[in-house]
């Protein structure tokens, strides 16, 4: 009798630590679900706006940046959804994939950075996306140079944009190196040689013309001259005088 009711309180133990053990679990999954969920979401504006504009990820392009605004990590296989405004946006984007070889063991693939401009119009809903890979090998390839669409799925039409695949960067000008971890755009190290306002190159004509049409400056100038030749010709010597005297009488 003794060992049955020891056993009855052992079970009853067993099943509360199983219970509260599931609660736990339970409450674990809710806060990664809501924090998965939240994190395929970002409005990039303040308010509400009736025209916004909605970009979409396929689960196998990351969404790094949009207009230089960090978007956080996000899981590769998880889709995300991005609100805008209207206008030209600038993305970074990069392709990502897991795949499980023969081997067993999982292998990751990552394209280089590619930096994504498009004008996005007011009301539309953007989707990125690449061409269909089923095999490792060509997902190794097309990691290489990575071509990336934008599809209007509203009209079902394929939009302009401009892309750019990034360059390692190089302690070395005219070396890059693939273990190099961090990446650059030609584009982003473009100088811009300023253009000079309208009214700076006026004022600079409006002087030389001045200095031209001047008569008193044209005198002085005219002046300084004749200084010069009256102390090279008193320092001249007695030949150097009569050559120059024979030159300039010759006709």
């Amino acid at each position: 009798m003794r060992f049955q009711e020891v056993m009855y309180i052992k079970n009853k133990c067993t099943e509360k630590m199983l219970k509260r053990l599931m609660v736990v679990l339970m409450g674990v999954f809710m806060m990664l679900s809501g924090c998965a969920i939240i994190a395929s979401k970002h409005k990039l504006y303040d308010g509400e706006v009736a025209n916004a504009v909605t970009i979409l990820s396929s689960p196998t392009i990351q969404v790094t940046y949009i207009d230089n605004q960090d978007m956080g990590y996000s899981f590769i296989g998880q889709g995300k959804e991005f609100s805008v405004l209207p206008g030209e946006h600038t993305l970074i984007i990069e392709y990502a994939d897991f795949w499980s070889p023969a081997t067993g063991e999982d292998e990751k693939v990552v394209s280089r950075p590619v930096k994504l401009t498009f004008t996005a119009e007011p009301n539309q809903t953007y989707e990125l996306s690449h061409e269909g890979l089923v095999t490792l090998e060509s997902s190794k390839l097309f990691s290489k140079k990575p071509v990336f669409f934008v599809k209007n799925i509203v009209t079902d039409n394929i939009v302009d944009a401009i892309f750019e695949v990034s360059a390692p960067k190089s302690f070395f000008p005219k070396l890059k190196f693939e273990s190099t971890p961090e990446y650059q755009f030609t584009s982003d190290s473009v100088v811009v040689i300023p253009v000079p306002k309208v009214s700076q190159v006026t004022a600079r004509v409006e002087n030389s013309v001045e200095a031209v049409n001047d008569p008193v400056k044209e005198v002085k100038e005219n002046a300084g001259r004749v200084e010069r030749l009256q102390k090279l010709w008193a320092r001249a010597t007695q030949d150097e005088k009569t050559i120059f005297l024979q030159w300039i009488t010759v006709k």
